[in-house]
């Protein structure tokens, strides 16, 4: 019961994240708003994901190649 009440709580803030995200879009007036409101979700969802995955772990290493990879994405 536990994980669901947890999964069920990062699908809340993901879901609050993308709405914040969507209407940052509404107010820019892009063309392709639905677009780059899947493509941003699909992305923090990701990145949300694999970073709970590696916080468990506590490698420091892989929080290293995660951030670089993250800042890497950015840049190209």
């Amino acid at each position: 019961m536990y994980y669901i009440n947890r999964m069920l709580k990062d699908l809340v803030s993901i879901y609050f994240i993308t709405k914040i995200i969507f209407y940052i879009f509404y107010m820019l007036n892009n063309i392709n708003i639905v677009f780059g409101y899947i493509f941003i979700s699909f992305l923090i969802y990701n990145i949300l994901a694999s970073l709970k995955e590696i916080l468990q772990d506590g490698d420091i290493k892989k929080i290293i190649i995660f951030l670089t990879g993250i800042v890497l994405s950015i840049l190209l």
